[in-house]
Order: structure tokens, then C-alpha cells, then sequence
């Protein structure tokens, strides 16, 4: 386990106990936070229960106050104790309950309590008095009544039939005095009054003692809603804290779930980097082996197909030199050039296989005729086939096409394919069949070879393998493993079937889909030699490359001057001025970057404009680095006679081009003895399609745009300039161009026409003086 795996363990470890602290801490801090609720939930109980016990109270002196009427002393007794009893419980509520009641509150019942008891014994008081005085009136009157009664005789007629016939009778009738009357008028006048009076008086008792319970009833009620608010409020502050806590809880929880999946998934991740790290060094240490073994049988194969081949030259050298007549010696140097065309061949290879495998591949995607493309290729490999008395059968179906693809790329895999049937087809016959399809171009190509087992068939495919052994063949064993680079380049599949004593089947599914572009003409020999310089400095460090450059110029008529290093390059150009600098990028002392630096920024001759160029042996193909650095162009070594002509006559083209103007007249003129007329020709037609270009413009017309530059193109050609044209080509060609952007280009090229038109005009300007 790492060190920097187990300081993070490590950390985790601190980070958990830390977080259990924490927990401790909120845990003890709830726990009596908890106690303190339960006290004021208890008070809270205490006071509720002793305010219902008032309460009680309360309602039974209200029950024993509305039997007043009929109250005696002991009943009167009882309310005063009950009272008394009932005060003593609110004083006790008002000790006990500060929280919940305010003293005053307390205070104010039980005087009300007190008044009421008060107006309760007070009609007490009336009704004895109202009684007592009915019952005097009850007791005494009758006696008074009889002794005020007087008796008298009166004679009066009988009643019944007796009566009828007169006849009379004697009785005796009380009679009420005058005193008498007069005194039950006064008494019961009195009586009315004292009853009118104790029933005003009683009936106040009554309303005060009425108004009085209303009182207290909404004092109770007040008194009791607001412990049941206190207790609510306190209710909903215990939920409420109850509910943080949970909710405290939860995210704590959370958390510590959360940092112990972030910390599972960290040391997850680090045992799974560790792996992949065992894993990778595993590979490495494979991928090193595979290179130790790939690196000896380079060696191996380099040394056996290169060392025959220079043993070759070696001796064919000898015997050219010590061979005087010329039909004698032209074998031996016709076996060397053919050994040091197989070792290039060899060296190319090599290249191919670098760049696929290492630095990539770009491709070049261009319209090209498929059927054209397909029919070239039966018709090169067919002449091979019968060359070696086999028979090439093709076909090619649905492919009258324009197909926008690699072609080079896809010549080469076909070329490596077909190379191969003929090479391991002692006899019999081989087909080339294809088939384009819904954007994709179907391969197959069958022999009747030797064949292959199910191992060879797995190996083909890598460096240096050779599919058969025992058959001679040329190369490294390189070019299926090309094939299969070119064939991923091209975003293709290639697959294999073959047996033994059977013949193989190479099949090939190759995207290439359909395209509207125009298909690039032929081209005009760009290798032809027009202008050559005439005097030349040569800088390496191989003085048999200095040599044989000299020679090669010298065979032309161009000066040449060698060098091996800075001192010398200083010298010759102080003494003489040169048309343009050759050197090599990379040499003992220095390279061709430091060169370039050095004259640009000295003044020695004409250092500081004279064009110079690179030779160079690597086979990257990167050529853009050195014309962004200032080299005017780059050939590779090795180079013959014609290819170091032609790449000096394209560098001084360019250079006399950039002098002259923008447009180079010299390729257009060399064709023709009346310049003035194809100038003039030039003029006339760049005027009508500068005429054509403006009015498509106007009405944003492509198709009228694709005509005039298509008609423009191989002048332009001559002239060094198509690739302007070729640019807005493809922009009109594709779909998804905006009119702006079209608009954009067109401007451009109408403002080269007219630069073309000046150009043109004033080297007109030039014959037509010399011709006065």
C-alpha cells in the first residue's frame, strides 16, 4: 500500500472520529435540553392541574350561590368556607404558577370571589327580613282581627219555602269596625311597600350578584385560555425542537453516510489507479519485451535483406572499376542501381511503417471517378498476372460514381493486396470484384495460392511477419501491417479466409461516400525544368553528397559551391553572391534552423534575402515546419539528377514570381511564339469572367459561379494561382455554406481577376515596348 493510500486511510480515520465527537457532543447537548422540556412540561402539568382544581372549586361556589334564597346560617357557613378553601387554592396557584399566570390576575378573583360572597350574604339578609315579616303578618293579624270583630241581632226572612210564607228568624252577625279597616288599609299599604322595596333590593342582589358570576365565569375563561395557550406554545416549541433535533440528527447522519461513501469511493478509486498502475507497468513491461523482440528481428532482417543487397553494390563497384569498356561495365552499374532501388524500397517501408505506427497518417480526401480508378488498377496488375502466366479476372459493379476519398491511400492497399495474390499464386487464376453500395465500396480479391493455416493467419498482420517462408519474396514483411494501418486510416475493415493448398480471400469494406464535386483535371507536368540558377551553395557535413550535388549541377551548367560547416558558408558568401542556399537540417556542429537564423541576421552578401532550402533524410513528410520557419521548400535525400533539377527550378520559380508580381506568365508564354496575342487573350477573357463573376454575385447565382471558375481553372493553372480557385471551388460545392461566406469568397476572387487584369496588362505594356 502507497504512502499517499495510507494518509488518506489515515485521514478518514480522523474525519470519522471527529464526526463521532461531534455526534457525543449533540447527543449530551439534546439530552439536557431534553430535561429542561421535561421540567417545564411538569410545571406546565402542575399548574394545569391546579388551575382545573380553582376551577372546580369556583364552579361548585357558583352551584351552592344559586340556592341563596333558600339559605340559612349554616348553609351560609359553608359557602364562606368553601370559599375560603377555594381562595387558598389561588393563592397557592399564584406561588406555584408565576410562569404561566400573572399575580394580579390571581388577585383580581379572589376579590371578585370575596364581593360575590359579600352580595350573597346580603340577600341572604333580605329574604330572612322579608320572611319574618310575612310571618308577623300571619301571626299577629288574626288576633287582632278577632278582638276589633263586633256581634249583632238581626231579624231576617227564612230561607226555603218558610221564607216564602214571611216567615222570619233572629240571627247574629260579626261585623268588622271602622278601626279595624282602617288598620288592614294601613297594613297593607305597609305591606306593598316593604314588598315593593325587598323586591327592588333583592332583584339588585340579584343583577350584581348576576353580573358578578359573568365576571368571574370570563375571568375563568380568560385565566384558562391562557394557560392553554402558554401550554400550546410550549407544546409547539417542544415539537419544534424536537423536529430540529431529528432534523440535526438526519443531516449529521447524512453527512457521515455521504464521507463514508466519498471515502470508500476514494480508496476505491486509489486500489483501482494502483491497478490500473500494476496493470499499465505490466503492459509496459510486455510492450518492452515485444520491442526487445521486434528490436532483434529488425536487426536480424535489416542485416540479412540489407547486407546481400550492399555486398552487391560493393562488389558490382569493383568490378565497374576495373572494367574499362563501357558495355562491360553497364551491367555492374545497373545491378547497383537496381540493389540501391531494393534497399530504398526496404528504407520506404520502414518509413511507412514508423509513420502508421507511431506518428499517424493524415488523409487527403479528393473527388475522384471510381470506375476509372478500379479499371486502372485490373489493367496495371492484370499486365503483372500475365507477366507470371496467371490470369486476372475483375469486375466492378455500380460504380460509375464520383466518390470523395483517399485514392492514393486506397491504390496503395489494393496495390499491397494484389501484389501479394500474384506473388503466392504459382498458378491458376485471381479475382478482383467490387461492388459500391450505399456509400461504401465492398472489396474482394481471391487467388488460388498457397494458402495459409489459422496461425500464420493470425500473425499476418504484424511487423515483420512473411506469410510463407519457404517463398522468396522481396521486403520486410511489412506490407500486410501497412495494408491494415492504411485500411484504419481510411476508416475501413479488412478481413481475411483463407486454407491451406485453397488460395486466401481478402475482403475490404471501404467508406467512400457519392460527391457532386468536380474532379480534378490532370495536371500539367509540374517536374518540367524552366528556370535553374546559377550559382549555388551547397552546405553538409558528407562530402560524397557535396560531390555528387556538384557534379549533378555542374552536368547543367550551374556553379555549385560546398560546405561543410558555418566558417565556410561565412566565406563564400562574403567573396560572392549565390541564387539560393541548399543545406542539410541536421549536422555535427550545427543544424539547418541555426543556419537560417545566422544569415537572416547577419549582413554578410546578400544573406539576409537569398532563398534557402533544406535537404533533409527523415521520412515524416512534415514539410509545413520548415516553410513556417522561413526555408523556401525541402527535398528529401536520397534524390537523383532530375528531381534536384526540378525542385531548384520550382524554388526559383516561386522566387522570380514573388519578384516579378503575383501571377507567373512564364509557363503560360513558353508554349507559344506571339505573347502578345495570349496576353491579350488573357485580358479579353478575365474581363468576361470578371463580368460573369460580378453579375452571379448580384444575383447569387452558384451554378453560374461553378461554370466560370471551372472555365478559369487550367489558366490559373499556368499562372501558379489555381489553388484560390480550387479553395472556393469545394466552398460552392458544399451545401452547407452560408450566402455570406460565399459572398466573402467571391469578392476575393473578383479582386484577383482585376489584380490578373493589371498584371496582365502592364506585361503587355512590356512587348509592346520592346517591339518599337
Amino acid at each position: 500500500m502507497s504512502s499517499l493510500l495510507r494518509k488518506k486511510i489515515f485521514l478518514c480515520y480522523i474525519i470519522i472520529t471527529a464526526i463521532v465527537l461531534f455526534l457525543t457532543v449533540v447527543m449530551v447537548n439534546e439530552r439536557f435540553r431534553f430535561r429542561r422540556f421535561e421540567g417545564v412540561i411538569n410545571e406546565t402539568n402542575y399548574a394545569r392541574e391546579n388551575i382545573h382544581k380553582a376551577h372546580l372549586y369556583i364552579t361548585r361556589l357558583a352551584t351552592l350561590g344559586e340556592s341563596v334564597i333558600a339559605w340559612d346560617e349554616s348553609d351560609y357557613n359553608r359557602y364562606h368556607y368553601q370559599r375560603l378553601k377555594t381562595d387558598s387554592i389561588l393563592l397557592e396557584l399564584k406561588s406555584g404558577c408565576g410562569n404561566f399566570l400573572r399575580p394580579i390576575q390571581i388577585d383580581s378573583l379572589r376579590v371578585l370571589l370575596e364581593t360575590k360572597e359579600t352580595h350573597l350574604f346580603r340577600i341572604m339578609k333580605a329574604v330572612q327580613s322579608w320572611v319574618e315579616s310575612d310571618s308577623l303578618l300571619a301571626n299577629e293579624l288574626p288576633a287582632l282581627a278577632t278582638q276589633t270583630v263586633r256581634i249583632k241581632t238581626i231579624t231576617q226572612k227564612k230561607k226555603g219555602i218558610a221564607g216564602l210564607f214571611g216567615k222570619k228568624e233572629t240571627v247574629q252577625v260579626p261585623y268588622i269596625t271602622n278601626e279595624i279597616q282602617d288598620f288592614n288599609k294601613r297594613l297593607t299599604s305597609a305591606r306593598d311597600l316593604r314588598n315593593n322595596q325587598m323586591e327592588i333590593y333583592v332583584d339588585s342582589l340579584r343583577l350584581q350578584n348576576r353580573l358578578l358570576n359573568h365576571k368571574l365565569y370570563d375571568f375563568v375563561s380568560s385565566l384558562d385560555n391562557q394557560i392553554q395557550q402558554s401550554f400550546t406554545e410550549q407544546y409547539q416549541e417542544i415539537t419544534e425542537t424536537r423536529w430540529k433535533s431529528f432534523r440535526l440528527f438526519a443531516i449529521v447522519i447524512s453527512i457521515v453516510i455521504v464521507l463514508f461513501v466519498i471515502s470508500f469511493f476514494i480508496i476505491l478509486s486509489d486500489l483501482r489507479k494502483e491497478e490500473k498502475i500494476k496493470v499499465k507497468l505490466q503492459q509496459s513491461v510486455q510492450e518492452n519485451e515485444d520491442l526487445l523482440e521486434m528490436r532483434k528481428r529488425i536487426i536480424l532482417t535489416v542485416s540479412h535483406d540489407i547486407r546481400g543487397p550492399l555486398g552487391n553494390i560493393h562488389n558490382c563497384a569493383d568490378l565497374a572499376s576495373q572494367t574499362r569498356e563501357k558495355k562491360k561495365r553497364e551491367p555492374y552499374l545497373e545491378d547497383i542501381r537496381h540493389s540501391c532501388h531494393h534497399i530504398l524500397h526496404l528504407v520506404n517501408d520502414l518509413m511507412d511503417a514508423y509513420r502508421i505506427n507511431e506518428a499517424g497518417d493524415l488523409r487527403n480526401d479528393t473527388p475522384f471517378y471510381l470506375d476509372r480508378f478500379l479499371q486502372r488498377i485490373s489493367d496495371e496488375f492484370s499486365r503483372k498476372a500475365v507477366a507470371k502466366a496467371l490470369y486476372l479476372q475483375s469486375e466492378h459493379q455500380n460504380s460509375s460514381f464520383v466518390v470523395k476519398g483517399d485514392a492514393d491511400k486506397l491504390e496503395q492497399v489494393l496495390a499491397n493486396l494484389l501484389t501479394n495474390a500474384i506473388k503466392f499464386t504459382p498458378s491458376g487464376t485471381i479475382s478482383f470484384y467490387s461492388k459500391y453500395l450505399e456509400g461504401k465500396l465492398h472489396i474482394e480479391i481471391r487467388d488460388t495460392g498457397i494458402g495459409m493455416d489459422e496461425e500464420t493467419q493470425k500473425r499476418i498482420f504484424a511487423p515483420f511477419e512473411r506469410a510463407a517462408q519457404n517463398v522468396n519474396s522481396e521486403g520486410f514483411g511489412l506490407g500486410l501491417f501497412l495494408t491494415k494501418g492504411l485500411v484504419k486510416v481510411l476508416n475501413g475493415i479488412i478481413t481475411v479466409e483463407s486454407a491451406p493448398g485453397k488460395g486466401s480471400i481478402f475482403r475490404l469494406e471501404i467508406p467512400l461516400p457519392e460527391t457532386d464535386e468536380l474532379v480534378e483535371e490532370d495536371k500539367p507536368d509540374s517536374d518540367s525544368i524552366t528556370i535553374l540558377p546559377k550559382n549555388v551553395l551547397v552546405v553538409d557535413d558528407d562530402p560524397i553528397l557535396l560531390k555528387i550535388a556538384e557534379d549533378m549541377l555542374g552536368r547543367k551548367g550551374v556553379s555549385c559551391t560546398t560546405c561543410m560547416n558555418f566558417q565556410e558558408v561565412v566565406a563564400a558568401l562574403g567573396k560572392s553572391d549565390y541564387d539560393i542556399v541548399l543545406t542539410d537540417l541536421q549536422m555535427p556542429d550545427t543544424d539547418g534552423f541555426a543556419l537560417l537564423r545566422l544569415l537572416r541576421n547577419s549582413d554578410i552578401g546578400n544573406s539576409k534575402t537569398i532563398p534557402i532550402a533544406v535537404m533533409t533524410a527523415r521520412g515524416d513528410s512534415n514539410t509545413d515546419i520548415y516553410e513556417k520557419e522561413g526555408f523556401v521548400g525541402c527535398i528529401h535525400k536520397p534524390f537523383n539528377i532530375h528531381a534536384l533539377l526540378t525542385f531548384l527550378s520550382s524554388v526559383m520559380s516561386q522566387a522570380k514570381v514573388s519578384d516579378a508580381g503575383e501571377f507567373d506568365f512564364s509557363r503560360l508564354l513558353e508554349g507559344t511564339d506571339d505573347n502578345m496575342h495570349m496576353l491579350s487573350l488573357v485580358v479579353d477573357e478575365s474581363r468576361k469572367e470578371l463580368e460573369d463573376l460580378e453579375s452571379a454575385l448580384k444575383d447569387d447565382n452558384r451554378e453560374v459561379m461553378r461554370k466560370t471558375i471551372h472555365r478559369m481553372i487550367p489558366v490559373w493553372e499556368m499562372l501558379g494561382k489555381e489553388y484560390l480557385l480550387r479553395d472556393f471551388q469545394e466552398r460552392l460545392h458544399d451545401m452547407d455554406s452560408s450566402d455570406e461566406f460565399i459572398c466573402e469568397h467571391a469578392i476575393q476572387i473578383i479582386e484577383w481577376v482585376k489584380k490578373l487584369i493589371e498584371e496582365t496588362e502592364k506585361e503587355l505594356r512590356k512587348y509592346e515596348n520592346t517591339d518599337c
